[in-house]
């Protein structure tokens, strides 16, 4: 997928703003609702949120040394997105109808339960909020020459642009499915 830098940064930046906007709620959601399982072998809202923090604070630490590291900072007209990013994004992205792909994640990426569910929504929202100020910094930048290394395999160099997809796919999917169980669903 080839794209303009402002088209892509425009729809993320969009995107992430609707995922803090629609975060709010969760703070004001009782200790218990957030511990709710909707099933036993599903996760609950405050679990869901902590999965997406185990890999937000790995990707924002590796996408500000990316940029810091840039020590000759350009922006380009366009982007056209790396193989492995453009598959996870694909991936972890709801298809047509809405409906995501169960996908089974390293356990290095399980929630674990040793954060109170508030403390994991405020970090949520921080991590979130982080990323968006990535987002908008990236505006000066090649998003294609700047890489950041895949969490589960080091050695795997995802493109920057890659990762802040990856990331606000990545949170977006986890915040619904976060609200689902906030149902009961």
């Amino acid at each position: 997928m080839k794209i303009k830098v402002s088209e892509l940064l425009e729809s993320l930046r969009a995107e992430q703003l609707s995922i803090l906007r629609e975060a709010e709620v969760l703070r004001t959601t009782s200790k218990e609702a957030l511990e709710r399982k909707p099933a036993p072998e599903r996760w609950s809202a405050a679990e869901c949120l902590e999965h997406v923090n185990i890999g937000g604070a790995y990707y924002i630490t590796g996408m500000e040394r990316a940029m810091r590291e840039d020590l000759h900072p350009k922006s380009v007209e366009s982007y056209t997105e790396g193989r492995v990013g453009g598959f996870m994004v694909k991936a972890l992205s709801p298809d047509a109808q809405g409906g995501i792909k169960a996908m089974k994640n390293p356990k290095s990426m399980d929630p674990r339960p040793m954060h109170l569910p508030h403390d994991i929504v405020e970090e949520f929202i921080g991590q979130q909020t982080a990323i968006l100020q990535l987002i908008e910094s990236s505006a000066t930048r090649d998003l294609g020459k700047l890489t950041v290394p895949l969490t589960v395999a080091k050695f795997i160099r995802l493109r920057l642009g890659d990762v802040l997809r990856i990331n606000v796919v990545h949170a977006r999917r986890h915040l619904n499915q976060a609200l689902r169980a906030l149902q009961g669903k």
